[in-house]
């Protein structure tokens, strides 16, 4: 790759980020493009136009999934690929995550890599996709039937929250009363989140589920949600949060009522992992989204070339307590799990 030309990539996208982690006001869709060199474009009819659409820039998850994808990019190089993404404000954000992925298919994308708001909404906008030939790649969350899809990069959440609740339950004494801090039925990944840690807890014959509040990914309703729910059962055991950000804010509950309830947190951003060593958070449950990234750039570059793509890749997981978290903080912010 021509080495100014690498230059100009990074530096675009460190300075977009920039902007929009500063931004964070209302609800709006983004659009950063890295275009390829007029002789790259030129050669062979031109690169692929991948879309790179996330829920939001300014969440250091989508970060993380937005440097795979740049990351996939620069090894295939400009004359192979040009990358686009786009990001609205909020994990939450429908109207965003439909309008940029309409806008990226008005624009002659020639795939898209989908971080969807909303599993069932975004249903006629892969149809359409359908239609006219272009392959989708959802990436963390699917998007359901009878949309398709070319594959799914994501983590397998039923299995590992079941592990990771199994986990705290085992770590709290093997029973006693736990509550699930979750997030809207219409998304996919929530499903498989509040059905993993029903099945963990079922496991337990002296365990019970006591509360699975909406409170996903707000930091101050996680926070509410447990003082709610530590009024109703002061002896509460353990917590799951089905993100990072709910998951502290019901840390801090129950830190600030003077409970002993452990909480597990699904995300390991770095003040997840900081505040795992600090002791606020009993463990978090590592997700690795610059492998998502990463893969689902490349899987529809593979797709270009006639290769055959599997329906399904797990990106991974892990269970990060104070015995491992140390080396996650040396790696640094999602760089992916150590290699020990």
């Amino acid at each position: 790759m021509n080495r100014n030309r690498k230059a100009l990539l990074i530096v675009a996208l460190i300075a977009a980020l920039a902007v929009m982690i500063a931004a964070c006001e209302a609800p709006q869709v983004v659009e950063v493009v890295v275009t390829a060199t007029p002789e790259a474009q030129e050669a062979d009819g031109g690169p692929l136009r991948i879309y790179c659409q996330v829920k939001d820039a300014s969440a250091v998850f989508w970060q993380g999934a937005i440097l795979g994808c740049q990351q996939a990019a620069e090894e295939l190089g400009p004359d192979k690929v040009e990358l686009i993404y786009t990001t609205g404000t909020s994990d939450m954000g429908v109207e965003d995550s439909i309008k940029a992925f309409e806008d990226a298919l008005a624009a002659g994308a020639d795939g898209i890599v989908l971080a969807p708001a909303d599993s069932a909404a975004l249903v006629p906008a892969v149809q359409e996709a359908n239609e006219l030939g272009i392959p989708v790649v959802a990436m963390d969350t699917r998007v359901d039937a009878p949309a398709k899809l070319l594959t799914t990069i994501a983590t397998d959440n039923f299995n590992g929250v079941m592990n990771a609740v199994v986990r705290l339950i085992e770590d709290a004494g093997g029973g006693g009363k736990f509550a699930l801090t979750t997030c809207p039925s219409t998304i996919s990944a929530c499903r498989e989140i509040t059905s993993g840690f029903v099945a963990a807890v079922e496991q337990f014959p002296d365990a019970e589920i006591v509360a699975m509040p909406l409170a996903c990914p707000s930091r101050e309703k996680g926070y509410n949600a447990l003082q709610d729910i530590l009024v109703a059962h002061p002896d509460l055991a353990g917590v799951f949060g089905c993100s990072g950000q709910d998951g502290l804010g019901a840390a801090e509950a129950i830190r600030d009522a003077g409970s002993d309830a452990l909480v597990v947190t699904r995300n390991c951003s770095m003040e997840e992992l900081e505040s795992v060593r600090d002791g606020l958070l009993h463990a978090c449950f590592a997700q690795f989204p610059r492998l998502m990234g990463y893969k689902s750039v490349h899987a529809i570059y593979d797709h270009y070339q006639g290769m055959e793509i599997e329906t399904y890749t797990d990106s991974g997981s892990d269970y990060v307590a104070q015995d491992r978290v140390q080396s996650y903080i040396d790696l640094g912010e999602w760089m992916g799990p150590p290699t020990e």
